[in-house]
């Protein structure tokens, strides 16, 4: 990016490690929505959805795994691509950052300017795990041109973890889908040919996975081991999680993403596009969302007596998958 003449003046908020659907750090506290400054303008790219939505400049670096593009643009009225991977680099020292989930991009007001930003970064990558195929023409052209023929486009409101979806975020879709087919193109509600709990489960693997080499990564720094003091009692329990995750399980998780790859591959030979809310519901008020008082008190417990093991066993893990989820199961799976 300082290659094609951009100039940087800031680094923005995000939440500790990148992690959260909210940007509420407790170092350096939350980035509010410019809309209104109650409400969260979402993550883990919240900050620069902030400095872009209030003006403060027109374009800001953004980066999604899980919907740390998708869901701050959302929240705050932005144009947000998170492109397929491989297709901008992720750095020399990555090689494939967070398995090939996290794609580094930009949070625009535009999609010309997203598309700009797109020509001039995009392309090959040596050493890179994931490269896209090559693409030769112009995106800032491509987004001028017209459709020629009707396009065929899959939509759905359904979480795909069997989970609720607020009326207004499904009111958004078909308002979407509506104008569609006043324009011509052909509309069809249909779910995804994919597992969606099975692809959340694996997610989550992953996360704790990254987690807990993110804080591995952070001891060789500091020279000992962490403490449950040194990060977010949030991250250090993600990270005890990661510890006991198998490498059995963490190969299957790999294997249930290439299966729905494959699946959705398939699933594109027919549909053009695919529609569903960015997230199952609106912005959250700052603080709606932090850990009460029983969920402080287990994760001190968990992380003093290291007891994930015994977490995992009784079916917990399994719960905090529909918690963490639930308010943006869309995202995190559409990867």
């Amino acid at each position: 990016m300082r290659k094609t003449g951009t100039i940087f003046i800031g680094q923005t908020n995000i939440p500790e490690l990148a992690l959260m659907g909210i940007t509420e750090p407790s170092l350096y506290g939350p980035s509010r929505n410019p809309w209104n400054l109650n409400y969260t303008p979402g993550g883990s790219s919240g900050g620069s959805a902030a400095a872009v939505a209030s003006g403060m400049v027109p374009i800001a670096g953004a980066n999604d795994g899980g919907g740390s593009i998708r869901i701050p643009a959302a929240f705050t009225g932005l144009f947000g691509l998170k492109p397929t991977r491989g297709r901008t680099p992720v750095g020399k020292k990555e090689g494939r950052h967070w398995q090939g989930a996290a794609v580094d991009h930009v949070l625009t007001r535009s999609v010309r300017d997203s598309a700009l930003m797109l020509d001039w970064i995009k392309g090959y990558e040596r050493g890179a795990a994931f490269h896209a195929g090559p693409f030769e023409a112009n995106y800032c052209e491509a987004v001028k041109e017209p459709f020629t023929q009707p396009l065929k486009i899959a939509f759905s409101t359904i979480s795909p973890i069997g989970t609720e979806v607020d009326p207004e975020c499904r009111e958004a879709v078909y308002k979407a889908v509506t104008c569609l087919e006043s324009l011509g193109h052909i509309v069809e509600e249909k779910n995804a040919p994919v597992d969606g709990k099975k692809i959340a489960n694996s997610f989550m693997t992953l996360y704790f996975g990254e987690v807990a080499a993110s804080l591995k990564d952070m001891e060789a720094l500091l020279g000992r081991k962490i403490k449950i003091g040194d990060v977010e009692p949030s991250t250090y329990i993600l990270g005890l999680l990661g510890k006991a995750i198998t490498a059995e399980g963490f190969v299957l998780s790999i294997r249930e993403w290439d299966k729905a790859a494959n699946q959705m591959e398939a699933f594109h030979d027919t549909y053009d596009f695919y529609i569903t809310p960015t997230t199952a519901y609106p912005p959250s008020k700052i603080g709606e969302l932090d850990m009460n008082s029983f969920e402080n008190y287990l994760i001190h417990i968990v992380g003093t007596f290291h007891l994930q093991k015994a977490v995992k066993k009784l079916g917990i893990i399994d719960q905090m998958v529909e918690n963490n989820l639930k308010r943006t199961p869309l995202p995190n799976w559409l990867i």
